[in-house]
């Protein structure tokens, strides 16, 4: 099997003893591999019998026959195991080699698969490297499709662009291959050459153009073979102009396919050349018909490149000048320039050369100049750089006028000038002036300065308009003035007029129309004179007259006014004094009773008080009329001012069966108020309404708050008032009634003290009537106060004024007995110890010998009076020679000048006459202080 196997051919061992019995024949083993069999390692063993045919080999096959005679069994068995020994050597060897061989093999193949291993790991790698690669490519694809898409986007907008411009533009445009055939067009080529878009490959030389040279294609051709771009002007049948170029057609690879034409209209341009030639060559004839010299010469050389007709006359040349092309510096000219001192121009010192050496512009340089004939004239020479685009100088242009003629006339005018001048100047009384047709100033003179204020360099120039007042000048009166001045030669007035500082005044004026040679105006003479003071002296003789006539007129009416009130005041004060004096007379007769006497008192105290009430009247009206009526403003509930003013009329209106009803609210708020005079007000309403009511009628009294004031009605069913007269029931001494025939008492000036004090108070006062027997009302109206708060006082009671004089020493200055003796009853009454002088020396002495508490003092004191009296004891006192003594000044001056010229005196209380006895002891305590009793109020 081994031997089979590793031969690979067949073995044959002949009589081989099978050792299975007796008898047994000797068999043949035969051993062949199975190469049909379909798999390698297969071995067919057959076992037959000794003598039969043996199986015939396969061709080609390796027999081996293993001979078995002679042999024992044991010999056999060890030739067997020597055979199979050494077939295992065999074998082994075989093995061993095949497993050397193979180990080699395994060698090769793990070095192959470690080589594979290794091109794997580098195809690894590569592949990553590929991948790597794939998907930068990849991303650079990606970048470059953006790119792509950006630059199709690109491509279609401006693609789109393209064909709004090819459709919109007014360009003619037309694309030709390479033959010379339509590729492309735009629709202003309609216009140049009939083409359709069916058009497009036909040949260019197939269609019939428009415009007048017809060589389209050979210069196409031109262009193609030359690659030259060419440029003309065509001109279309209608007179159209287009500008035709054609270019060759180039690739982006700068290859040639084809040709592009393009057509511009430049009509405009062609029109504007046109004109612009006309106009050059109207401006060359105007030039050299123009009568002053023109010189034009290059920078920076200085060579003539024109002079006018005027520039060969002035230089005594021909025309044209032989100087042209040649510098102007050498040219030859028949005169000299001149400096004012004689000396002669040198070549650069000409403005021309000074324009071409520095740029600058040269205007109205007068020079002298001498021909070589020897006369002379005068030029005025203006020279002028012409600059390029860069901004560099290229050419100079000078004018040269003769004004030789200008001269000896401005020379005349000069001295016409002046002779004028010194005529305007001689009239000072006269503003004398020129204006030109426009209404502006040329000359001024002296007189105008000092009648209008301008200067003369202020002047000229301006509009003399400036001069009309503001409202002439709306209305148009300068205008007017020129306009009359104009069409009727002058125009005179007389009229305000403004200075230069505003200031205005009267004055005459006369504007003359100046004619010219050819009758044209070209400007106006005026001549002003200040009528001022003659103005003013007429107005003032006028008003003079008209104040002579109202003042006459006024003094007729205060004479009648001043009678009426003289009346008036007498009747009223004698009416008291009357009352007084017939019960006086009663009194002294001593025939009257108990009762009697009552009656006559209470009637002279009434009539006393009514005689101070109306020298309180006069007296505030003055005060009120010379503005030094004081007020002593306090915050003050009015319900009680209001209720004390009712308290004082409703004896009176009960008397006369007059229902006095008030209705008074505490509500009302509080206002800063002189409580006395608010009191005076409404007694003052409320004693009228009682005076002009009837028996048994009624008055009502109210006191309420209308927003934010303090409102006092006080209304009646009385005699009414007026329509006419409503107007004037506050005005000082009106009365409705007349003088002679009144029913009712009165001065007529309670109602204006009561309109005066409510407007001091900051409020109103008004009067309402349905007129005459319908009543009347009467409103006032006071505004609150911010606080609405008043302070706590302690004020004083009745009951504590009667015993405050015990003690007190009084000394009573008054030349008048009477007086004196009443007052020293009330003041003794009241506790004082009184002692009477009449005179400032015996005072004096009174005040040597004891020392008063106080001195109360008349004013009008024979021969020295009360200021000086107490005048020469502040004195005293000041020296230490006695201690300081109270004063009050009792007086009959009872202005308010009265009452602060006794306290500048050194009083300390001023008490007006007549005096009231309650009032004059609460001023006595206040200047003396606390009350004195027994020997301690005494001062030996």
């Amino acid at each position: 099997l081994s031997q089979a196997r590793a031969g690979g051919g067949r073995i044959v061992i002949e009589a081989v003893d099978m050792q299975n019995g007796a008898g047994a024949p000797p068999v043949r083993i035969t051993v062949a591999p199975l190469a049909a069999a379909g798999g390698p390692g297969y071995l067919r063993v057959s076992f037959q019998p000794e003598g039969s045919r043996a199986a015939s080999a396969a061709p080609g096959s390796a027999v081996r026959t293993v001979p078995a005679e002679g042999m024992t069994k044991d010999s056999a068995n060890d030739a067997l195991l020597q055979e199979e020994l050494r077939v295992a050597r065999r074998e082994l060897q075989d093995t061993i080699e095949a497993f050397e061989s193979s180990n080699e093999e395994l060698k090769a193949s793990n070095e192959e698969v470690i080589s594979i291993n290794e091109e794997l790991q580098s195809a690894n790698e590569e592949l990553e490297t590929s991948k790597e690669e794939l998907q930068s490519m990849n991303e650079e694809l990606i970048t470059v499709n953006g790119q792509l898409q950006s630059k199709l986007a690109e491509l279609e907008a401006a693609n789109n662009d393209l064909s709004n411009l090819w459709s919109s533009t007014s360009v003619g445009v037309v694309f030709l291959d390479i033959q010379l055939r339509v590729r492309r067009f735009t629709p202003a080529m309609n216009e140049l050459i009939a083409l359709r878009p069916s058009d497009v490959g036909r040949p260019i030389d197939h269609f019939q153009p428009k415009f007048s040279d017809a060589d389209l294609t050979e210069e196409a051709r031109l262009v193609l073979a030359t690659l030259i771009p060419s440029e003309a002007e065509t001109r279309t049948h209608d007179g159209a102009w287009y500008l035709r170029r054609t270019v060759p057609y180039r690739t982006a690879d700068n290859r040639i396919d084809g040709i592009v034409i393009t057509f511009v209209d430049i009509t405009a341009r062609k029109h504007a050349e046109q004109a612009v030639d006309a106009a050059q060559a109207r401006l060359q004839a105007t030039i050299d018909q123009m009568p002053a010299a023109m010189l034009m010469v290059e920078a920076p050389s200085g060579t003539v490149i024109y002079g006018n007709r005027g520039a060969a006359k002035l230089f005594g040349l021909p025309f044209p000048l032989p100087m042209l092309g040649t510098p102007w510096s050498s040219a030859s000219i028949a005169f000299k320039g001149l400096h004012p001192n004689g000396v002669v121009y040198e070549p650069q010192e000409w403005p021309l050369a000074r324009t071409l050496a520095s740029g600058a512009t040269v205007n109205d340089e007068e020079l002298d100049f001498l021909r070589t004939d020897g006369t002379r004239g005068s030029l005025s020479v203006s020279s002028a750089p012409i600059c390029g685009r860069a901004g560099a100088v290229v050419a100079a242009v000078a004018t040269f006028w003769d004004i030789s003629e200008r001269r000896r006339m401005e020379a005349t005018l000069r001295e016409s000038e002046q002779r004028f001048r010194l005529l305007l100047e001689s009239t000072a009384d006269y503003a004398i002036f020129m204006i030109d047709a426009e209404g502006r100033i040329t000359t001024w003179n002296s007189g105008a300065e000092r009648l209008l204020g301008w200067s003369e360099s202020e002047a000229v120039g301006r509009p003399a308009a400036m001069f009309y007042t503001p409202e002439d000048r709306l209305l148009g009166v300068p205008e007017r003035q020129l306009r009359m001045a104009l069409d009727s030669a002058k125009a005179s007035d007389e009229r305000a007029y403004m200075r230069k500082d505003a200031s205005r005044f009267w004055a005459s004026g006369t504007l003359t129309a100046i004619h010219d040679a050819s009758g044209a105006v070209p400007g106006f003479a005026c001549v002003m004179r200040d009528h001022t003071e003659l103005r003013q002296a007429r107005e003032h003789l006028h008003e003079a007259l008209r104040t002579s006539e109202e003042l006459r007129l006024s003094a007729e009416r205060a004479n009648h006014a001043k009678d009426d009130f003289i009346s008036t005041v007498s009747h009223e004060l004698r009416t008291p004094l009357n009352t007084i004096r017939l019960w006086s007379g009663l009194f002294l007769g001593g025939k009257l009773t108990a009762k009697n006497l009552d009656s006559g008192f209470q009637a002279i105290d009434r009539a006393a008080k009514a005689q101070a009430a109306l020298i309180d009247d006069l007296l505030d009206t003055s005060r009120m009329a010379s503005g030094k009526l004081r007020l002593a403003l306090r915050e003050t509930r009015l319900a009680e001012v209001v209720q004390g003013a009712v308290d004082a009329v409703l004896p009176n209106a009960a008397s006369r069966s007059i229902k006095l009803e008030s209705r008074l609210s505490d509500e009302v708020g509080v206002v800063r108020a002189d409580p006395d005079r608010i009191q005076q007000v409404v007694l003052n309403l409320l004693s009228n309404a009682v005076k002009f009511t009837p028996s048994g009628g009624a008055i009502e009294v109210e006191l309420s708050r209308d927003g934010g004031a303090v409102q006092i009605l006080v209304r009646d069913n009385g005699i009414g008032i007026r329509a006419d007269f409503l107007p004037l029931v506050f005005d000082r001494f009106k009365q409705a009634e007349a003088v002679t025939s009144r029913q009712h008492a009165g001065l007529g000036l309670g109602l204006a003290i009561a309109r005066e004090l409510v407007e001091l108070h900051g409020g109103s006062i008004s009067a309402h009537s349905e007129g005459e027997g319908r009543g009347s009302a009467f409103t006032v109206r006071l505004p609150l106060a911010r606080r609405q708060e008043l302070p706590v006082t302690d004020g004083d009671t009745d009951a504590s004024r009667g015993a405050k004089l015990a003690g007190m020493q009084v000394l009573i200055v008054e030349d008048e007995p009477a007086a004196a003796e009443a007052m020293w009853q009330f003041l003794e009454a009241a506790g004082a110890r009184v002692r009477i002088a009449t005179s400032a020396a015996s005072a004096r002495e009174a005040l040597a010998l004891r020392h008063p508490n106080v001195v109360v003092c008349d004013i009008g004191l024979p021969g020295e009076d009360g200021y000086q009296l107490l005048a020469s004891n502040r004195k005293r006192e000041g020296e230490g020679h006695t201690p300081r003594v109270g004063a009050v000044a009792v007086t009959a001056f009872a202005r308010d000048d009265d009452r602060r010229h006794a306290l500048e005196a050194g009083f300390d209380e001023h008490v007006p006459k007549p005096v009231d006895p309650g009032q004059l002891i609460e001023v006595l305590t206040k200047v003396v202080g606390a009350p004195l009793s027994g020997a301690a109020a005494l001062r030996d």
